[in-house]
Parts: structure tokens; C-alpha cells; sequence
């Protein structure tokens, strides 16, 4: 059963967005975008001349560098096999200017063209030239002999190399392309004024602002931009399917609470009993609405060009500048072309965004995470019955009626500006890394400095020496060796020998330390010194090897040829060993202590690492979650940039250079006085077609001093480390080597439109400002002040801006008898800016309709239209542009009207059902033995 519209006649909207359509038109070719193509195809014909001369081998030689008299050989070039890595100038030296001059002066027709390149005169031409050479070479010498004194020969042959291999290059490729190519491909390649790039494809003919008629489409100042207003009625409310059930016991009850909780406690105690906590809540409410969605929707349409839609402010509401080329200057077929795309567009776009807020709804009764966000709703349902009650929660839904309105029709001025973004700032994104947490971390304590030197006990030994004793030894023990034993960790450095009693003349202690090899005792086999008294510690492979005193002999150290006397001596020896740490003990120490050392710089390493790689974590994550400004002030900022553009441009097509602050005050004072530059619209072309340079993601987090995700350099402790495989994770191969590549965490929002494609991206910029930012031009269409048409035309069509190329041409009607009604139209019209005008359409002829005077049948027909809509109608107080917020929701028979019957009519309207927050609980009740319900 469909819903009867009438019992909602007179319900006031409760919102609405302004919506428009943009349509280019042919047929006047514009003087400024002429002349911009031809800046950017007389760069290409460079280039291609630039390449062309890289395929050629220079001949010449050089016998003299003398600065006023070079002495050399030069010749034509020859074209190499193969292109070298050798840089070669370009095709704007001596000879090239030659054979330009040469051709001019020769009527410039193709027999001119044709004798002044060909091989013969160019042979002779670089005869002409030599004197040029001479003087150029004088100059280059001249400029820069200072800083060049220490190696003058060297650099007089290497300037006049130079010279010769432009001038024997250009003359190569001349001659060649006198013979391969037309005299007509020579002049267009060689003319100022370039029409074509000679090998290139043939688009760049097409493209040929004098000849093309495909530029000729793209040129035309001058379009139609059709405005049209939805509104939003509030029209009923029904309840949807199930999507919960619940049944309650007699004289039961239950609660239901919808609940999603997350919870996050950081709790962390160290050494010294400081502790951290950190909570953080966070309330959100979503709510769903039509006509939001609809208006985000609108900002948030990307797809930006000439032959695609866009979307822009305009005074209180939303444009979607949708462009459609058309060659057709009859408003009534315009309207209806435009009534269609936006019925089309509109509808697709509100039944996408109903959908999507249908499925954004899911009911879940009871739903525990751990998270700071939380949103409860609590329902109480009791049955206070003695039977058994079904229950099911059906959410409440919408419907919502839609209507479009014609709004208007104004014309405007399409200008295209290049490299937009260029003078926008960016923001500077403050962010301080906080130093790595390193109380947990002791330093190493240095090991103690062990003494260089230690006594030991002293070791007394006692003895008795008889005169009567004939050996001549010069060193006679008193007893048996004595032991010495080391602490440990020590070995022995050397003996100190103390006379208790006994002789002052002579004793001593062997050996006195473990280098002491020079005594003899006897003549058996105890003379090999150090047998049992020296032993061998430590070992050779770790350089911990040396020799210890481990027994010694005490006695008396006699002179040459021995001591006899006829005295008895009893003799007491106190022996004090002193030690010193040994090379083990040493290494073993040390060892000990850099590997504490070591542990403590992995540690500190990691801390550092970590202390980096949460701060990167977190620069990320907070980086994604910058808020974008608001729409409405980086449209705006926008709008000041394009405008600041085309206002220097206009100022530079106008021959204005002058950077006197008035005259661009008065200049931009004409402008506005001709167009509503508040309510200017602009297209933002794709990147795609026209490289930029990016930004990476390393160039992002440069304040971290973060350096390639491949580069695996040394690590410094207080320096920043590099993101090496363990911290960033590739996934599927995604860690190739990609200039574009980017950083997201698991807590990062979505990475932003272009980060994909090393856009410049503006962290509290939306998609529309990183697009404008990347974007190689755009296209601004500036409405028309309202009854200013006429001067805006006469000032566009002047030779200082836009020329009048184009406007003669006769016109071609879209539609039979189409030319016709218009001169019904424009011999009817009285308003004429000159009186001229009026005769001249009395008598005109249809097969001389011009470009123009179609322009002017448009003016007339958009006035006509604002006119009727500042008249009131009969017996009514409101203008025909606010009778739907005087009226209300008038149903409209047939749901769509495409051809314009009444200006500022309701042409369109349909119904969207749009899920509410609500849940509303119905009892049911089922049969027991079918179990269908009641």
C-alpha cells in the first residue's frame, strides 16, 4: 500500500543543502589559456630539441687556445649510434640564431626554410660564425679568469670545447632535418610562436590553441552554473524488524543495559616508590542524520576535474559543482540536461547514505570491553501477570521525504590556476620525545685499583757458617730452601732480605725475584737456575703467561774466588716476599667489568630504542588523530590562495607588473565589482598526470632523527636509533623498497588521502586540502554578479584578457529551429548595453547567428529568470525562492518533472526510511503448537 503524501501537505523542512550543476561551454576560445598552453608546448618543443641533440657527435678540433685568436677546425655533426651519458646544450646558440635571422629575412616561406637549413649553408653559416665564437669565448674567459688563474689552459679549452660542441651539434641537426622534415614541421619547430612539436605524438597537435578543436572545448571562458536546493521533511515513524527478544515469568522483571566499556590502568612502581597512573575517559554520542550525512557526503566527494564533480561552498550551503561540457546555449535545454544529472546524482546519493546509516546500527544488549569509552542505556521491563510474557525490542525508524527545488541560474567565468597549494603554509607539528626511563639501570661500578704491591709474611731461616769450609762458591746457602706461596691472584715481584745477627758484610736471598738466573750453587746438577725454584703461571693464549718465585735459598753472597777465615758465625736471615697482582687476576677483573659494562650498554641500548620507537608509536598515533579544521576555513583559505593567483595572472595578461600594492587594490576592486567572488567554485585537477615531489614517512618523523627503515647502521647511546626489521614489520612484501611507503600502529587512525601516493599531506587539513595541495591546477568558476552581465562580458572579450577569438563564429544549434526561438528572444529584449544591438538583431539573418550572440541570448534568458525571481506573486509575501519554507512539503504529482515549466519550481521528490538510536519493546504472542505469532 503506498503512502498517501497529502496528510503531510504543509510540514516546514527541518533542514536543507544547496546543490548545483556546472556546465562549461564551447565555442570562445580564450586568449589567457591560449597563451598557457603555449608556455607549456614551447617547453616541450625544448625538451625535444634537448633530446634530439644528445643523438649527435660533435666535430671539431682544436689546434690554439689563445684567448683573442682560438685556432680550430669545426664542422658539421654527425648523429652517433647510440645516445651518451654526455650532456650536450640545447639549439639556441650562434648558428641557430643564423639561420632564424637568415629565414626571416627571406619572406620566412618555405623556400627560405628550406634553403637556410640545408647542408650547404649551414657548412658555410659556421664560417660566418667564427668571429661570434671568438667574442663569446673572450667573454666566458673574461667573466671567470679569477677563479680560474691557478688552471687558465685547462679552462680555455674546455670553454671553447663547449662552444664548438653546441655550434657543430646545432648545425648536425639542422642538416638532418632539412633533409628529413618539411619546411613546414622546420618553421613550426624553430617559430617563437610553436604550433607543433615536431615527433611528438599527435596530441599535441590537438592541443594547439590556434588550430584544435578539442582546446577550443576546454577553452571557453565562460559557463552556466544551475542551482538547486534539497530539502528534508520529517515525515512519520514506524517501528522496524525484530532485533532483540526477551520473555519474562510472571511477576518477573529484567533489566536490559547496553554497555561498551574500555578500561585502560597503567600502574608501575620503581625502586625509589614513585608511581604512575594513568586513566583516560572519553563520552561519545553518535547520531545519524539524513541531511548531515547528505552534507558530508557533498565534502567529502574527491573526484575533482573537468569532466568529473566537485564540491564547494557557496555562501550558506554545499555546491556540488558536477561539470558537464555542453555545446547547447539554450537555458531550457541546459535546465533540463542539469534537472536530470541532479535528480540522478541526488537520489543514487541519498539512498547510498540511508543504507549505510541502516547497516551502521547493531544492537547488542550487553557488551563488556576493556576501554575508557563508555555509553550505557538501561531499559526495566517488569510483568506483573500471571502468565508468561514474549517481548520483542524493534527499533523505530524514519521516514524522511526529500525534495529538490530550482534555485537559479547564474553565469560565470572559468579561469584555470597553476600550482595552487604553493603559497598555503603548513603546520609544524610540535612533538618532544621524552628521554629513555633509565632508573632501573645501574652503572657498573669500577672495579677497585688492586695495589701495585703486597708484603707477605716474613720468613725467618737460621743457620751457621764454618771458616773451615773450602768451597769457593760465590754464593753458599745456610739451610734448605724455603717455600714461597702466593695469595691468591698474586704472583711473587721480589724478595726482601733482612740480617737478623750474624755479619753486616755479606747475605742474601736466591733467586731475589723470578728474572734472577745469574747465581751458581756448586758444580751438580742445582746449578740450573730456576729448576724448582721458578715455576710458570697463566697461559700463553690469552697473554696471562709469566714466571713466580716459588722457593728460594738464604745465604751469604761471597766475593770472587770465595771467603776463608778462621771465624764461626751463627747467622739469622728474616726474608719478606712481596707480591703483585698477576696478569690473570688482572684480565680476569677487567673481563668481569666490561662485560657488566657491556650488559649495561644493551640494556641502555634497548631503553633508548624503546624510549624511540614509542615515541614513534606515538607521534604516529597522535599524528593521525589530529583534527581536521573546520571545512568552511580551509575552503576559505583556499579560495584566498586561487584568488590571489588569478588575480596576478589577470594582472600579468593585462600587461600590469607593477608590484605597487593600489594598483592590484583597484584591479581586484574591478574584478569583484563584476563577479561574486564569495561565491567562487574550483576544481581541483588529479596529480596522476603531472608527477610531484613527495614526502615520505621518514621525512615525517625527521625530528626523531630516524633514518631508513633498510638501513642497518651502528647504534650511539644518546643518539637516535634506526628502525631496523625487528620494530617495523613488513607484511606480504610491503617492506620493498617504495619511496611512498608509510608508518601506522595498531592505535593509529587511518592513514589519509594520499599518503599512498607521497603526497604533501597537512595533518589538520581533510582529503580536499592534501588534494589542493598536490594538485597541478585547478579550475575556478566564478559566478557573475547579478545584472552585471553585460560588463563582465564587454570587459572578458577585451583584448587585455580573454580576446574576443572565436565569438564570430557561427553558431551550431543543438536542436530544429533552436536559432530561431533565440532571435524571437533577443529582437524582444529592450535592455540593449549599446544601442546598436537592437537594429542589428531586427535584421539578423539565422545562418549568421554567431557565438555571440548566443552568449547574449543566454544573458538575457538567466536576467529574465532573476528578475521573476525577486517578484512576488499575486496576493503573496515571500519571494518564489522561499515558498517551500511558507508553504511546507506540497506533494508533487509524478515524483519528477525534467523540462522547466515555472522558474523556481519543486521538480523532484521520494521517500528515504532511516533507522533511529531508539528500541522500542512490543508484546507478542505465539501459538504453542505452530509456534507462529499471534
Amino acid at each position: 500500500m503506498g503512502l498517501d503524501l497529502s496528510a503531510f501537505a504543509g510540514i516546514l523542512p527541518y533542514d536543507s543543502q544547496l546543490y548545483g550543476i556546472h556546465q562549461p561551454l564551447l565555442g570562445w576560445k580564450s586568449k589567457v589559456q591560449k597563451e598557457r598552453l603555449t608556455r607549456g608546448l614551447v617547453s616541450t618543443r625544448r625538451s625535444f630539441l634537448w633530446a634530439v641533440a644528445q643523438r649527435y657527435r660533435p666535430e671539431f678540433s682544436i689546434e690554439s687556445t689563445v684567448v683573442d685568436a682560438p685556432r680550430y677546425e669545426l664542422g658539421v655533426a654527425s648523429a652517433r649510434p647510440s645516445v651518451s651519458a654526455t650532456m650536450i646544450p640545447g639549439m639556441d646558440g650562434l648558428l641557430t640564431q643564423n639561420v632564424v635571422a637568415a629565414v626571416a629575412a627571406g619572406g620566412g616561406g618555405d623556400d627560405a626554410w628550406r634553403k637556410y637549413t640545408s647542408r650547404e649553408y649551414v657548412t658555410g653559416a659556421l664560417r660566418e660564425i667564427q668571429e661570434g665564437i671568438r667574442q663569446e669565448f673572450i667573454g666566458v674567459y673574461t667573466a671567470t679568469v679569477d677563479q680560474h688563474a691557478r688552471a687558465a689552459s685547462a679552462f680555455q679549452r674546455q670553454s671553447l670545447t663547449a662552444i664548438l660542441t653546441r655550434e657543430s651539434v646545432a648545425a648536425g641537426v639542422l642538416a638532418d632535418f632539412s633533409d628529413q622534415k618539411t619546411p613546414h614541421e622546420l618553421a613550426q619547430l624553430f617559430s617563437p610562436n610553436v604550433r607543433q612539436a615536431l615527433d611528438l605524438p599527435s596530441v599535441f597537435g590537438q592541443l594547439d590553441p590556434a588550430e584544435s578543436d578539442l582546446a577550443t572545448a576546454a577553452l571557453s571562458p565562460i559557463g552556466v552554473v544551475h542551482l538547486f536546493r534539497q530539502y528534508f521533511f520529517e515525515l512519520a515513524t514506524f517501528l522496524g524488524t525484530p532485533v532483540q527478544h526477551v520473555w519474562l515469568s510472571p511477576g518477573g522483571s529484567v533489566e536490559l543495559i547496553e554497555v561498551s566499556t574500555r578500561r585502560q590502568i597503567l600502574d608501575r612502581t620503581i625502586e625509589q616508590q614513585s608511581e604512575t597512573t594513568q586513566k583516560v575517559e572519553t563520552d561519545t554520542t553518535n547520531s545519524d542524520e539524513l541531511s548531515d550525512a547528505v552534507k558530508q557526503e557533498n565534502s567529502s566527494d574527491t573526484k575533482l576535474g573537468v569532466t568529473a564533480s566537485s564540491n564547494n561552498n557557496y555562501n550558506t550551503g554545499f555546491i556540488n559543482g558536477s561539470v558537464n561540457v555542453s555545446g547547447s546555449f539554450n537555458l531550457d535545454q541546459q535546465q533540463k540536461q542539469a534537472r536530470e544529472q541532479t535528480h540522478k546524482t541526488t537520489r543514487q546519493q541519498t539512498s547510498k547514505l540511508s543504507s549505510e546509516i541502516r547497516q551502521s546500527y547493531k544492537s547488542t544488549l550487553r557488551t563488556i570491553t576493556d576501554t575508557t569509552d563508555m555509553s550505557s542505556k538501561r531499559y526495566v521491563l517488569q510483568n506483573t501477570t500471571d502468565t508468561l510474557v514474549n517481548y520483542e525490542l524493534r527499533r523505530k525508524m524514519r521516514q524522511v521525504g526529500v525534495q529538490l527545488q530550482d534555485y537559479g541560474t547564474r553565469l560565470c567565468w572559468q579561469a584555470y590556476v597553476d600550482n595552487p597549494g604553493d603559497d598555503l603554509g603548513l603546520p609544524i607539528f610540535v612533538h618532544a620525545a621524552p628521554p629513555p626511563d633509565l632508573q632501573d639501570l645501574k652503572v657498573p661500578e669500577a672495579p677497585p685499583a688492586q695495589p701495585p704491591l703486597s708484603r707477605g709474611d716474613a720468613i725467618v731461616v737460621k743457620g751457621g757458617w764454618d771458616h773451615g769450609d773450602n768451597r769457593q762458591d760465590n754464593f753458599i746457602p745456610i739451610g734448605p730452601p724455603v717455600s714461597i706461596v702466593a695469595p691468591a691472584g698474586t704472583v711473587t715481584d721480589h724478595l726482601e732480605v733482612t740480617l737478623q745477627q750474624g755479619p753486616s758484610w755479606a747475605y742474601r736471598a736466591w733467586p731475589a725475584n723470578a728474572a734472577d738466573t745469574t747465581v751458581t750453587i756448586g758444580t751438580g746438577p742445582e746449578t740450573t737456575a730456576g729448576k724448582d725454584l721458578i715455576a710458570q703461571v697463566g697461559s700463553s693464549t690469552d697473554g696471562t703467561d709469566e714466571t713466580t718465585v716459588v722457593q728460594a735459598f738464604v745465604g751469604v753472597q761471597c766475593g770472587p774466588g770465595g771467603l776463608r777465615d778462621d771465624a764461626k758465625y751463627d747467622i739469622t736471615i728474616q726474608v719478606t716476599p712481596v707480591f703483585r697482582p698477576s696478569k690473570a687476576s688482572l684480565k680476569a677483573v677487567a673481563d668481569a667489568y666490561n662485560t657488566a659494562m657491556t650488559t649495561y650498554t644493551e640494556e641502555t641500548k634497548l631503553a633508548y630504542q624503546k624510549s624511540l620507537f614509542d615515541s614513534i608509536r606515538e607521534r604516529v598515533k597522535l599524528a593521525s588523530g589530529i583534527q581536521p579544521r573546520p571545512f568552511s576555513e580551509l575552503r576559505e583559505e583556499e579560495r584566498v590562495a586561487v584568488y590571489r593567483k588569478l588575480v596576478g595572472q589577470l594582472l600579468e595578461v593585462a600587461g600590469v607588473t607593477t608590484v605597487d600594492p593600489h594598483v592590484r587594490h583597484v584591479f581586484s576592486e574591478v574584478v569583484e565589482s563584476m563577479f561574486d567572488m564569495d561565491s567562487m567554485l574550483y576544481f581541483v585537477a588529479p596529480d596522476w598526470w603531472m608527477p610531484r615531489n613527495s614526502v615520505t614517512s621518514q621525512q615525517a618523523l625527521a625530528g626523531l632523527g630516524v633514518t631508513s627503515a633498510d638501513d642497518q647502521g651502528a647504534y650511539t647511546p644518546g643518539n637516535a636509533a634506526n628502525i631496523s626489521g625487528a620494530n617495523v614489520v613488513g607484511w606480504g612484501g610491503a617492506r620493498a623498497v617504495r619511496s611512498d611507503n608509510y608508518f601506522i600502529t595498531e592505535d593509529s587512525q587511518p592513514a589519509r588521502l594520499g599518503s599512498s601516493l607521497g603526497w604533501l599531506v597537512q595533518l589538520d587539513g581533510d582529503n580536499f586540502r592534501n588534494a589542493f595541495l598536490n594538485a597541478p591546477w585547478v579550475k575556478a568558476v566564478i559566478p557573475l554578479q547579478e545584472g552585471h552581465e553585460w560588463k563582465a562580458l564587454g570587459w572578458l572579450s577585451s583584448d587585455s584578457i580573454e580576446g574576443a577569438d572565436g565569438l564570430d563564429a557561427i553558431y551550431q544549434e543543438g536542436a530544429p529551429s533552436e536559432v530561431d526561438g533565440m532571435l524571437t528572444a533577443l529582437r524582444a529584449y529592450a535592455g540593449w548595453p549599446s544601442p546598436d544591438l537592437g537594429p542589428r538583431y531586427a535584421a539578423l539573418a539565422a545562418a549568421d547567428f554567431t557565438i555571440l550572440d548566443a552568449i547574449r541570448y543566454l544573458i538575457i534568458t538567466i536576467q529574465g529568470k532573476q528578475d521573476a525571481g525577486l517578484v512576488k506573486g499575486a496576493g503573496l509575501d515571500y519571494l518564489p525562492t522561499d515558498k517551500v519554507y511558507e508553504n511546507g512539503f506540497d506533494p508533487l504529482t509524478g515524483g519528477f518533472v525534467a523540462k522547466p515549466s515555472t522558474p523556481y519550481e519543486v521538480f523532484d521528490q521520494w521517500i528515504e526510511v532511516l533507522p533511529t538510536d531508539q528500541i522500542v519493546p512490543v508484546e507478542v504472542a505465539y501459538d504453542p503448537k505452530t509456534g507462529q505469532q499471534l
